[in-house]
C-alpha cells in the first residue's frame, strides 16, 4: 500500500461534492439525470423530493445542485428540518414572522434536509406548505430528502398532496461494484493508492453506505500513514473487523471477485 497523502490533510478535507464525481450506476442513472436537470433548469421540476437512507448519495446530489446554482448565482437556502422548526418557533416567539416569511419565500431555491423530522410539527408544516406553494407559484426550486416516504404519511394531507405531485427519486445502497467505483473515486480525490485486493475487501465488508466505505478506507489508510508500513489483506481485514462485526475473509474469493 503506497500512501501518498498526509492522513491529517484528508482528515480536515471538505469534501466537493459535484455531479462529476457521483458515481452513476443502473440503480441510480435516472435520479442522476433528472438531478442534473433540475440543476440545470430551476423551477421546472417541482418540488423534488429525494428518499432515502443515510449515506447513500442524497447530500451529494443537493449539494451538487447547490453548486451549479451558485454558479447561476442564485440565492439558496439549504436548511434541515429541525433547524427550520427551531427558526419558525423562534421567529414567532420573537415577532419576526414577516422577516422569516421574507427569507424563506425570497429565496430562488429552497432545501430542506430530513424532512421526517417535521412528524408531529403541525403549525411548521402548514408554515411551510404556504412557502412551498409561494415559491411554486414564482417558478423557484423546492428540494426535500426524506428517509421514506412512509415518513411522510402523517403529515397534513395538502402538504403531502404538494409534495407528491412533484418528483420523487429513491436512492437505494449501492452494489459491489458501484461501491469499488467509489472507493477508487475517493482514492482519486485523496491522492492515495492501495492494492485491488483491500479495494475488494472493503467493497465486500461495507455494504450499506458510503459512509461506511469512507470509514473503513480512512482507517486503513491512517494505520500504514501512523504504522509506516504496508497493509497486508490479512492487517485489512483485521482493522475492517473493529468497523464491521461478520468475518468475510476469504483471500480466494478477495482476489478472483474483481471490481470492474
Amino acid at each position: 500500500m503506497n500512501v501518498e497523502k498526509n492522513v491529517n490533510n484528508m482528515c480536515n478535507a471538505v469534501d466537493k461534492y459535484t455531479f462529476e464525481n457521483f458515481i452513476v450506476d443502473n440503480d441510480n442513472e435516472f435520479q442522476y439525470k433528472i438531478a442534473k436537470k433540475i440543476a440545470e433548469y430551476p423551477g421546472k421540476y417541482n418540488p423534488f423530493i429525494i428518499f432515502g437512507k443515510t449515506g447513500i448519495g442524497k447530500t451529494h446530489l443537493t449539494e451538487a445542485i447547490k453548486n451549479v446554482y451558485k454558479e447561476k448565482i442564485l440565492n439558496v437556502i439549504d436548511i434541515t428540518a429541525e433547524e427550520l422548526v427551531d427558526k419558525f418557533v423562534w421567529s414567532i416567539k420573537n415577532s419576526f414572522m414577516v422577516k422569516f416569511k421574507t427569507e424563506f419565500r425570497g429565496c430562488d431555491c429552497l432545501i430542506v434536509q430530513d424532512l421526517e423530522f417535521l412528524k408531529d410539527k403541525k403549525n411548521t408544516q402548514d408554515e411551510l406548505f404556504y412557502t412551498i406553494d409561494s415559491l411554486i407559484n414564482n417558478n423557484k426550486q423546492v428540494i426535500f430528502t426524506c428517509n421514506s416516504i412512509e415518513a411522510i404519511n402523517s403529515f397534513n394531507a395538502r402538504i403531502v398532496s404538494r409534495i407528491i405531485k412533484g418528483v420523487q427519486i429513491t436512492l437505494k445502497e449501492p452494489n459491489y461494484q458501484t461501491r469499488c467505483s467509489i472507493i477508487n473515486n475517493l482514492m482519486k480525490e485523496k491522492n492515495v493508492n492501495i492494492s485491488d485486493n483491500i479495494i475488494q475487501l472493503i467493497a465486500a465488508k461495507a455494504r450499506n453506505n458510503v459512509i461506511q466505505l469512507k470509514s473503513a478506507l480512512f482507517k486503513i489508510i491512517a494505520y500504514s500513514e501512523i504504522e509506516n508500513t504496508e497493509i497486508t489483506i490479512e492487517k485489512a481485514n483485521e482493522l475492517l473487523m473493529e468497523l464491521f462485526s461478520v468475518n468475510i475473509f476469504d483471500e480466494d474469493n478477495i482476489n478472483t471477485n474483481h471490481c470492474t
